[in-house]
């Protein structure tokens, strides 16, 4: 808030004796004793008055002269709070009242005043001197001059500047700045640079200006804002997050976005959690089976995830072996799908299914803490097709090897978790001094470019052959057929409008003779045409 003035006037009435004699008057050696520091404020009673109320002014009038003062009290107050109490104060109390036995104010009045505008006006002043000693002499009075100068009350020069210095002679003319003032960029392309330039500005310039301009004052310096600015990425890789910490690790700061506007620094603040899996095992002793029972339909009411605690869920809960004994017996089976591993099926003898090694029941309470297993997750299947060449300089060993594959039954497990589900020679070369054939097997042919390079030596069927003419030297191989193409069959009725019976007959004809099927284009031919209904209107 700004500081209010409040002005308060006292309007004060003093009573003086205009006797010589003051030491007879009783009201004079009051005021006295007032001089002397003695305090007699509690006198509410004018001078002129007795204890009975009655006027002695009267009769003492020639002695006594009255005093009218009017005194006015500035008090500089920023606070509302200050003028309120003040206020009040006066409010409550009543006038006139005596201050001493001779002195008495009237009336108090409070009277605010708002503070005077400052206005801040800046002159440029020109002045002509035939000689340089005179801005010399001019610099040293400015630097001896001490700022702010009063001029008269209520105004003030703040400082002064020599701001432009033109100096002229027969060959050139400058016109420089001082005190880092500068030329505007229109007057420094108007009439040259004679000095250093930046940002368009210059120092000096050199023709005198004739509009009347000077050099202007240095631009205020921008002020700088900080902004932290936080951005989210979603990523589901971790490897994004690693190229984003190298991208800003091997980044120079700052780096400039646009003309005023760069960024200090960046860093990743904040990683994703890491999410921990964890299975628990729970072993519950139970001396009935309706335990058992109850806890079953309790999972199975149970809705999953459940919340333990802020970043704690758990995820599923499935009882796995229920170990039940009596007298005769002990048996500990597997439940939802779990089973014992083959150990522990061969340790403590099976009594009930047992598949790849594995049980669900077994026949004894393991000692060891062991439990069921989960059944293991269903593993991806890869298939792969795998060319082998063979070099062998006999025939009898290409037949032999026919003989193997014919005999062999697939698929043939390799290892665990590898089978070979069918194996075919797909291709042939046989060379001697005459000729060398490439011959493809199993209903395996080879492409249109093979087949144009090397030269056919068979039969060829849409741009593939069964036999090229030379060794291939890039490695290739007889391919496999290509898969049977869907075949679509569709009817057609196509409805003809004819005047003339012989249309007709000549359609008849044209059908009779066609041969078919007949190809339209690839992969669509019309297997049959026939002519169905024939409507004839007398």
């Amino acid at each position: 808030m700004e500081p209010v003035m409040m002005k308060l006037r006292i309007i004060i009435m003093l009573y003086v004796t205009s006797s010589l004699d003051i030491q007879s008057l009783s009201h004079a050696q009051t005021v006295s004793e007032e001089v002397l520091g003695v305090n007699k404020w509690d006198m509410m009673l004018p001078p002129y008055m007795d204890e009975s109320g009655n006027n002695l002014k009267q009769e003492r009038q020639v002695n006594w002269k009255s005093f009218k003062y009017m005194i006015s009290i500035k008090i500089n107050s920023s606070r509302v709070m200050v003028q309120d109490r003040l206020r009040t104060l006066l409010q409550g109390n009543l006038f006139p009242f005596s201050v001493s036995q001779n002195v008495i104010v009237t009336k108090m009045n409070l009277s605010t005043t708002p503070p005077l505008k400052l206005f801040k006006y800046t002159t440029d002043i020109k002045i002509n001197a035939s000689r340089e000693g005179v801005i010399e002499q001019f610099r040293d009075l400015m630097r001896k001059q001490k700022f702010p100068m009063c001029v008269k009350k209520g105004m003030n020069i703040s400082s002064a500047n020599i701001t432009t210095v033109c100096l002229s002679n027969s060959s050139k003319t400058e016109c420089k700045c001082e005190n880092r003032y500068t030329w505007p960029s229109e007057q420094c392309s108007k009439h040259g640079v004679c000095g250093h330039s930046q940002n368009g500005t210059c120092g000096c310039i050199s023709s005198l200006p004739t509009e009347g301009v000077f050099c202007r004052p240095p631009p205020a310096p921008l002020k700088s804002f900080k902004y932290t600015i936080d951005i989210k990425i979603n990523a589901s890789n971790e490897a994004v997050i690693e190229h984003l910490r190298a991208l800003i690790r091997g980044q120079k700061f700052p780096i400039c976005v646009k003309k005023g506007m760069k960024i200090s620094s960046a860093n990743i603040t904040t990683a994703p959690l890491k999410s921990f899996k964890y299975t628990i095992d729970i072993k519950i002793n139970a001396s009935k089976e309706a335990v058992i029972e109850h806890l079953r339909a309790f999972i199975r009411g149970q809705k999953f995830p459940m919340c333990v605690k802020k970043g704690i869920k758990i995820s599923s809960a499935n009882i796995t072996t229920v170990c039940l004994s009596n007298s005769s017996k002990t048996e500990c089976k597997c439940e939802n799908r779990y089973s014992w591993p083959s150990e522990q099926c061969s340790k403590h003898g099976v009594c009930g299914h047992s598949q790849n090694g594995t049980c669900g029941c077994i026949a004894s309470l393991p000692t060891e803490g062991a439990f069921c297993r989960p059944p293991p997750a269903p593993q991806k299947l890869f298939k792969y097709t795998i060319d082998i060449k063979i070099n062998a300089s006999k025939e009898a060993v290409i037949e032999h090897l026919r003989a193997l594959i014919h005999g062999q039954k697939f698929p043939m497990c390799v290892k665990k978790g590898i089978k070979i589900s069918s194996a075919n020679i797909t291709t042939v070369c046989l060379s001697n001094s005459s000729k060398t054939e490439c011959k493809c097997e199993n209903r395996y042919t080879w492409p249109s470019e093979q087949c144009s390079k090397h030269g056919v030596c068979g039969h060829s069927q849409n741009c593939t052959c069964e036999c090229i003419s030379s060794l291939p030297t890039e490695g290739a191989f007889c391919r496999p057929p290509p898969a049977p193409l869907k075949s679509f069959k569709y009817s057609i009725d196509i409805k003809i409008n004819a005047s003339n019976e012989a249309v007709i007959e000549h359609l008849r004809a044209l059908i009779r003779g066609q041969k078919f099927p007949i190809c339209v284009k690839k992969g669509m031919k019309i297997s049959s045409a026939n002519i169905t209904t024939v409507l004839a209107l007398q």
